[in-house]
C-alpha cells in the first residue's frame, strides 16, 4: 500500500480517537461500531475525521503512511469484538456472495446471539413504523 491510499470506514461508527505520534503505532485512529465491534488504523499519514464524530460506511476517515515505527509504507489494520482480535481479511473479503463464510471463519464472535438480537431490534422497528400515528385531540374544544 502506498502511502497516501484513502482509507474509509468499514461500517458505520464514532471516532473513539485520533492519535497523532512519531514512535510506536504513529498516527492512529480507532472506530467503534455497534454491537461491540471495534476498528483500528496505524502509521496513518492524514486523518480526515475527529474524536466524537459520527461516520457512516464508507466515509474517508485517513490516509496511509509510515508515521511510527514503521518500516515501509503501510496500514496496520484491526478489527476487534469485546477487545478481542479478529483475523481482518475475513471482514475485508466479505460480501453479498459469501454472506454465510465469515460466520464460518470467525468464532471468536457468538454469531447466533447476535443475529437474534438484531432481528429482534427489527422486528420491534417493523412493529412500531406500522402502528397509526398517534393523534392529540384538541383539548380547547
Amino acid at each position: 500500500m502506498n502511502t497516501g491510499a484513502p482509507i474509509y470506514a468499514p461500517a458505520d461508527g464514532v471516532v473513539e480517537v485520533t492519535r497523532p505520534s512519531k514512535t510506536g503505532s504513529g498516527n492512529f485512529l480507532r472506530l467503534q461500531h455497534s454491537y461491540g465491534f471495534s476498528s483500528s488504523y496505524s502509521h496513518l499519514q492524514k486523518f480526515e475525521v475527529k474524536s466524537g464524530e459520527f461516520v457512516e460506511k464508507g466515509q474517508l476517515i485517513a490516509y496511509s503512511g509510515n508515521t511510527g515505527f514503521s518500516t515501509g509504507p503501510h496500514l496496520h489494520y484491526e478489527i476487534r469484538f469485546v477487545g478481542r482480535a479478529l483475523d481482518p481479511m475475513a471482514f475485508h473479503e466479505w460480501n453479498v456472495d459469501n454472506f454465510e463464510s465469515l460466520f464460518e471463519k470467525e468464532r471468536g464472535v457468538r454469531w447466533d446471539s447476535l443475529v437474534k438480537k438484531i432481528e429482534s431490534r427489527a422486528s420491534n422497528q417493523l412493529q412500531l413504523s406500522s402502528q397509526p400515528a398517534a393523534t392529540s385531540k384538541d383539548s380547547s374544544s
